[in-house]
């Protein structure tokens, strides 16, 4: 498939997705977020993780990922969330402390959602914050797309943002050795039965993702 006519379909996708997205209630939101939160907190691999990327959901359009930060916070895990800006392809994940710095984070306008400063406020001196990539990685990463096939493959914004982080991620690992360790995280997508699809036009560029999560998924097995 021509890239242009893979954009054209990835573009189409979206459109449909987010129409069934837009028809769900809030309840029925909460309800399909709810049933994710209780099997991804059964998973042995979120139990044993130390440290955990998750991206933060818009309301209304995401599996809500809050309850999920909490929980981890509250398990003493170390959390990282991203930082991007939209004239810079390079995404970030960096460390929350505790759920009073979450609080405290700036809201980003383009999609009404929190993301943290490069300064950490929370300590005593001014310093920069923990950046996952720079810190040795991540044990497990929750990843936003826009729509999943079952095997893997993953629909994004659009953006390249967890394309290009896992692509450094996965070089950092390769180049690492005895004095320098580097970790891939499990990648793990979180979605609506709404974004589960049979089909999604990919290019090389698109990383596949280890486990998908939808409400139904029991149903599957």
């Amino acid at each position: 498939m021509m890239a242009t006519t893979i954009q054209q379909s990835k573009r189409l996708l979206r459109k449909e997705i987010a129409t069934r997205i837009g028809q769900l209630s809030v309840d029925e939101i909460h309800r399909q977020s709810q049933i994710i939160h209780e099997i991804l907190f059964e998973m042995i691999e979120f139990k044993q993780s130390k440290r955990i990327g998750l991206y933060l959901s818009m309301e209304d359009k995401e599996i809500d990922t809050l309850p999920i930060l909490k929980q981890c916070l509250q398990s003493n895990k170390q959390c990282f969330v991203p930082r991007y800006s939209p004239d810079n392809p390079n995404m970030q994940m960096l460390k929350i402390n505790n759920w009073h710095d979450y609080e405290q984070m700036p809201i980003e306008p383009k999609y009404r959602i929190k993301q943290p400063d490069l300064i950490d406020s929370t300590a005593t001196t001014k310093t920069t914050r923990s950046d996952a990539m720079q810190t040795g990685g991540l044990d497990l990463i929750l990843v936003p797309g826009v729509a999943f096939t079952n095997d893997g493959l993953r629909l994004g914004h659009g953006k390249g943002y967890y394309d290009r982080w896992l692509d450094q991620c996965r070089q950092r690992q390769q180049m690492a050795n005895e004095n320098h360790h580097h970790q891939y995280p499990l990648t793990i997508g979180l979605a609506f039965d709404q974004q589960i699809v049979d089909q999604i036009p990919v290019t090389e560029f698109d990383i596949r993702i280890d486990r998908i999560l939808y409400p139904s998924i029991q149903q599957q097995k």
